[in-house]
């Protein structure tokens, strides 16, 4: 401030802020950001000077100075991505009001809080930024892992299958995992259930693959007929492969007279011929067998001879 005549005392109240001049009419001051008063990042400083003279009254002013809320004393963290996945890049948690974002193969800075980063190779960003006259730069490195890749998902079994991965591609231990089940360490699945799956892998650094794949519902090979006659040779009406492939199917045998003889399950050994113990004649008998897994029943008639 500036006052005649010369000769003007100066006091300036003090707040704890004000570093020097406090008996003059300049004063080198240190304000504080007050986040309980602040709107839109800015707070505002009032510093009051007293002034005399001989003779006359009495001079109060008040000189008000904005604050600028200062930038989030904190690094942007470096990250990584994986290899052909896009991820986003925020610096939207240092509030400013100004953004430029640049790296060496951007030939025009990106002005958004956030970016989508895709590239394929490590890199690093450089992030400048504004509020209300105050500046500052934050780096970010940004790492880029080798994702895992499926090479296929191989049967080992009529409902088990085994991961196979590309050699060298992602950051081993891998974790798999087949449609909604748990991430396990072994590649290998079970007693899948005959339709689409969808196979997963996640590797050490967190990166993904995933990779579609059916398991076809084997059909049923059914004998036309067997022969009971104690030579250990076509001894039991069985179906080939049932025990392994649907051991939950039921197996209903009839008389050509529509008579039930006989229920089991396919885990079971099949039919040796008897009906409560008696041997049945030789003839046609009917079969009615039920496939829950794939919503199936087949149906068809077979012989029974004794020789």
């Amino acid at each position: 401030m500036t006052y005649t005549p010369e000769g003007v005392e100066f006091e300036w109240e003090d707040d704890g802020t004000i570093v020097s001049g406090g008996n003059t009419n300049v004063v080198t001051v240190t304000p504080a950001f007050d986040e309980t008063t602040a709107r839109r990042h800015m707070s505002v400083a009032k510093y009051v000077l007293h002034s005399t003279y001989e003779g006359c009254k009495d001079r109060y002013d008040t000189v008000a100075v904005n604050v600028v809320e200062p930038f989030l004393d904190e690094e942007m963290a470096d990250t990584f991505k994986c290899a052909g996945v896009a991820i986003r890049l925020d610096a939207g948690k240092y509030a400013a009001e100004r953004y430029k974002w640049t790296t060496p193969d951007v030939a025009t800075p990106y002005t958004s809080s956030s970016i989508m980063d895709d590239r394929e190779s490590d890199h690093e960003w450089t992030v400048e930024m504004e509020r209300g006259g105050c500046k500052a730069t934050r780096t970010m490195n940004v790492t880029v892992n080798s994702k895992p890749e499926i090479y296929a998902v191989d049967s080992v079994g009529y409902s088990s299958v085994e991961i196979a991965m590309v050699d060298g591609a992602g950051t081993q231990p891998f974790q798999y995992k087949v449609d909604e089940s748990a991430l396990r360490t072994s590649e290998r699945f079970d007693s899948l259930s005959y339709h689409n799956h969808i196979a997963y892998v996640v590797d050490a650094a967190g990166c993904t693959d995933t990779l579609a794949f059916e398991i076809v519902p084997p059909q049923l090979k059914i004998k036309d007929f067997f022969t009971p006659n104690g030579d250990s040779d076509n001894e039991l009406w069985d179906i080939p492969t049932i025990k392994e492939t649907y051991p939950n199917a039921e197996i209903k045998i009839y008389d050509r007279f529509g008579k039930l003889l006989v229920t089991y399950k396919g885990e079971d050994d099949g039919w040796d011929g008897t009906y409560n113990g008696t041997p049945m004649p030789t003839t046609d008998y009917w079969y009615e067998i039920t496939v829950r897994e794939i919503d199936k029943v087949y149906t068809g008639h077979f012989t029974l001879l004794r020789r």
